[in-house]
Protein backbone atom coordinates (compact mmCIF):
# COMPACT_ATOMS: atom_id res chain seq x y z
CA UNK A 1 0.00 0.00 0.00
CA UNK A 2 1.20 3.91 -0.76
CA UNK A 3 0.52 6.13 1.92
CA UNK A 4 -1.30 9.72 0.50
CA UNK A 5 -1.46 11.13 3.96
CA UNK A 6 -1.34 14.71 2.61
CA UNK A 7 -1.93 15.59 -1.07
CA UNK A 8 1.10 17.65 -0.42
CA UNK A 9 3.55 14.69 -0.33
CA UNK A 10 2.52 14.34 -4.33
CA UNK A 11 5.43 16.29 -6.78
CA UNK A 12 7.05 18.43 -3.78
CA UNK A 13 3.43 20.27 -3.28
CA UNK A 14 4.64 20.18 0.15
CA UNK A 15 7.35 22.68 -0.09
CA UNK A 16 4.94 24.80 -2.28
CA UNK A 17 2.30 24.84 0.46
CA UNK A 18 4.15 25.50 3.50
CA UNK A 19 6.07 28.77 1.67
CA UNK A 20 2.73 29.70 0.53
CA UNK A 21 2.07 29.83 3.92
CA UNK A 22 4.92 31.20 5.37
CA UNK A 23 4.98 34.07 2.93
CA UNK A 24 1.44 34.68 3.62
CA UNK A 25 2.44 34.80 7.38
CA UNK A 26 5.55 37.78 6.85
CA UNK A 27 2.07 39.72 5.20
CA UNK A 28 -0.89 40.44 7.10
CA UNK A 29 -3.62 37.57 8.40
CA UNK A 30 -6.81 37.30 6.42
CA UNK A 31 -8.74 39.04 8.74
CA UNK A 32 -6.24 42.10 8.67
CA UNK A 33 -6.75 41.66 4.70
CA UNK A 34 -9.38 39.83 3.09
CA UNK A 35 -8.51 39.77 -0.42
CA UNK A 36 -9.19 36.21 -0.69
CA UNK A 37 -9.66 36.61 -4.85
CA UNK A 38 -6.21 37.55 -5.16
CA UNK A 39 -5.10 34.47 -3.23
CA UNK A 40 -7.23 31.93 -4.91
CA UNK A 41 -6.57 33.65 -8.29
CA UNK A 42 -2.67 32.89 -8.19
CA UNK A 43 -3.39 29.31 -7.03
CA UNK A 44 -6.05 29.21 -10.00
CA UNK A 45 -3.46 30.40 -12.46
CA UNK A 46 -0.98 28.05 -11.68
CA UNK A 47 -3.44 25.34 -11.13
CA UNK A 48 -4.63 25.73 -14.99
CA UNK A 49 -1.11 25.72 -16.29
CA UNK A 50 -0.24 22.82 -14.33
CA UNK A 51 -3.63 20.84 -14.65
CA UNK A 52 -6.63 21.14 -12.89
CA UNK A 53 -10.36 18.88 -13.02
CA UNK A 54 -13.45 20.75 -13.54
CA UNK A 55 -14.75 20.46 -9.80
CA UNK A 56 -11.73 21.58 -7.95
CA UNK A 57 -11.57 24.47 -10.82
CA UNK A 58 -15.84 25.13 -9.84
CA UNK A 59 -14.32 24.73 -5.78
CA UNK A 60 -11.89 27.71 -6.40
CA UNK A 61 -13.92 29.82 -8.46
CA UNK A 62 -16.45 29.90 -6.77
CA UNK A 63 -14.45 31.16 -3.22
CA UNK A 64 -12.66 33.55 -5.39
CA UNK A 65 -16.04 35.06 -6.72
CA UNK A 66 -17.37 35.75 -3.31
CA UNK A 67 -14.11 36.58 -1.83
CA UNK A 68 -13.68 34.20 1.08
CA UNK A 69 -11.30 31.74 2.24
CA UNK A 70 -11.52 28.09 1.39
CA UNK A 71 -13.52 25.68 3.98
CA UNK A 72 -12.05 22.59 5.67
CA UNK A 73 -15.43 20.92 4.45
CA UNK A 74 -14.70 21.73 0.79
CA UNK A 75 -11.00 20.38 1.46
CA UNK A 76 -12.08 17.18 2.73
CA UNK A 77 -14.71 16.74 -0.27
CA UNK A 78 -12.07 17.33 -2.46
CA UNK A 79 -10.07 14.42 -0.58
CA UNK A 80 -13.16 11.85 -0.93
CA UNK A 81 -13.46 12.49 -4.68
CA UNK A 82 -9.48 11.89 -5.02
CA UNK A 83 -10.43 8.87 -3.30
CA UNK A 84 -13.24 7.89 -5.71
CA UNK A 85 -10.85 8.80 -8.20
CA UNK A 86 -8.02 6.20 -7.19
CA UNK A 87 -10.34 3.69 -6.70
CA UNK A 88 -11.81 4.25 -10.58
CA UNK A 89 -7.81 3.55 -11.57
CA UNK A 90 -8.42 -0.05 -9.83
CA UNK A 91 -6.81 0.36 -6.51
CA UNK A 92 -8.08 -1.16 -3.47
CA UNK A 93 -8.46 1.89 -0.82
CA UNK A 94 -7.96 2.08 3.02
CA UNK A 95 -9.19 5.52 4.39
CA UNK A 96 -8.92 6.97 7.96
CA UNK A 97 -9.13 9.55 9.95
CA UNK A 98 -5.76 11.82 10.67
CA UNK A 99 -5.11 15.31 11.70
CA UNK A 100 -2.09 16.08 9.22
CA UNK A 101 -4.55 14.86 5.63
CA UNK A 102 -6.51 17.45 3.65
CA UNK A 103 -9.25 17.81 5.50
CA UNK A 104 -8.23 15.41 8.45
CA UNK A 105 -8.98 12.47 6.05
CA UNK A 106 -5.82 10.34 4.41
CA UNK A 107 -5.82 7.05 2.50
CA UNK A 108 -3.30 4.46 1.47
CA UNK A 109 -4.02 2.79 -2.03
CA UNK A 110 -2.52 -1.03 -3.43
CA UNK A 111 -3.11 -3.52 -5.02
CA UNK A 112 -4.24 -6.90 -2.27
CA UNK A 113 -2.02 -9.53 -2.74
CA UNK A 114 0.56 -7.68 -4.76
CA UNK A 115 4.42 -6.75 -3.49
CA UNK A 116 6.95 -4.93 -4.86
CA UNK A 117 6.16 -1.56 -7.39
CA UNK A 118 2.72 -0.95 -8.60
CA UNK A 119 2.05 -0.73 -12.44
CA UNK A 120 3.63 2.54 -13.29
CA UNK A 121 0.85 3.57 -15.58
CA UNK A 122 -2.34 2.68 -12.85
CA UNK A 123 0.33 4.68 -10.23
CA UNK A 124 0.80 7.99 -12.77
CA UNK A 125 -3.36 7.71 -12.88
CA UNK A 126 -3.61 7.66 -8.95
CA UNK A 127 -1.57 10.42 -8.20
CA UNK A 128 -2.72 12.47 -10.94
CA UNK A 129 -5.86 12.14 -9.15
CA UNK A 130 -5.29 14.34 -6.24
CA UNK A 131 -2.75 16.24 -8.37
CA UNK A 132 -6.19 17.61 -10.14
CA UNK A 133 -8.11 18.25 -7.75
CA UNK A 134 -7.32 18.38 -3.95
CA UNK A 135 -3.58 19.47 -4.91
CA UNK A 136 -4.94 22.46 -5.20
CA UNK A 137 -7.79 23.27 -3.00
CA UNK A 138 -5.86 21.94 -0.20
CA UNK A 139 -3.49 24.20 -1.27
CA UNK A 140 -5.65 27.54 -1.28
CA UNK A 141 -7.26 26.41 2.58
CA UNK A 142 -3.50 26.36 4.04
CA UNK A 143 -3.29 30.27 1.63
CA UNK A 144 -6.74 31.54 2.78
CA UNK A 145 -6.94 30.06 6.38
CA UNK A 146 -3.45 30.95 7.33
CA UNK A 147 -2.77 32.14 11.29
CA UNK A 148 -0.34 34.80 12.34
CA UNK A 149 3.50 34.66 12.92
CA UNK A 150 2.75 35.07 16.68
CA UNK A 151 -0.46 32.34 16.71
CA UNK A 152 2.38 29.72 14.75
CA UNK A 153 4.52 29.90 17.07
CA UNK A 154 2.22 29.18 20.16
CA UNK A 155 0.95 26.43 18.39
CA UNK A 156 4.44 24.49 17.29
CA UNK A 157 6.03 24.74 20.91
CA UNK A 158 4.42 21.44 22.03
CA UNK A 159 5.67 19.97 18.91
CA UNK A 160 9.29 21.74 18.62
CA UNK A 161 10.97 18.95 20.31
CA UNK A 162 9.54 15.92 18.20
CA UNK A 163 9.25 17.27 15.28
CA UNK A 164 13.51 18.94 15.23
CA UNK A 165 13.74 15.02 16.44
CA UNK A 166 12.50 13.96 13.43
CA UNK A 167 14.36 16.30 11.32
CA UNK A 168 17.49 15.20 12.86
CA UNK A 169 16.85 11.40 12.36
CA UNK A 170 16.60 12.08 8.49
CA UNK A 171 20.00 14.11 7.90
CA UNK A 172 18.21 17.67 8.04
CA UNK A 173 20.39 20.58 9.87
CA UNK A 174 17.71 21.44 12.21
CA UNK A 175 18.73 23.22 15.08
CA UNK A 176 17.00 24.41 18.16
CA UNK A 177 17.19 28.09 17.74
CA UNK A 178 15.44 27.57 14.43
CA UNK A 179 11.91 29.17 14.18
CA UNK A 180 9.04 27.38 13.14
CA UNK A 181 9.08 29.06 9.80
CA UNK A 182 13.05 27.55 9.08
CA UNK A 183 12.24 24.03 10.64
CA UNK A 184 8.69 23.35 8.51
CA UNK A 185 10.73 25.25 5.42
CA UNK A 186 13.42 22.25 5.76
CA UNK A 187 10.66 19.73 6.19
CA UNK A 188 9.33 20.72 2.81
CA UNK A 189 12.84 19.53 1.24
CA UNK A 190 12.12 16.50 -0.50
CA UNK A 191 15.64 15.64 -0.06
CA UNK A 192 14.82 15.16 3.92
CA UNK A 193 11.69 12.96 3.55
CA UNK A 194 12.31 11.05 0.43
CA UNK A 195 12.36 7.52 1.47
CA UNK A 196 10.13 8.13 4.38
CA UNK A 197 6.15 7.78 3.94
CA UNK A 198 5.09 11.01 5.74
CA UNK A 199 6.99 14.47 6.21
CA UNK A 200 7.66 15.18 9.78
CA UNK A 201 4.56 18.17 9.81
CA UNK A 202 2.26 14.71 9.52
CA UNK A 203 4.54 12.41 11.92
CA UNK A 204 3.92 14.91 14.74
CA UNK A 205 0.65 15.78 14.08
CA UNK A 206 1.14 19.66 13.54
CA UNK A 207 -1.14 21.31 11.25
CA UNK A 208 0.22 24.44 9.15
CA UNK A 209 -3.44 26.37 8.69
CA UNK A 210 -5.64 24.06 11.39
Amino acid sequence: MIPRLRSLLGAGLLSFAVAATLAACGHATPEDDPHYSAIIGEILAEAEDVGIDSDARAVLVAAMEANRPISLEEVKQAQYATIDCVRAVGFDVQVFEHAGAPGGIAYIFGIPGRTGDLPEEMATQAYACEERSVWWIDAAYQRTNVKDIESLEERFEPFRSAFITCLLERGAPATQDMTPDELLELDGDRAYYEGHSLPCVAVVGFDVAP
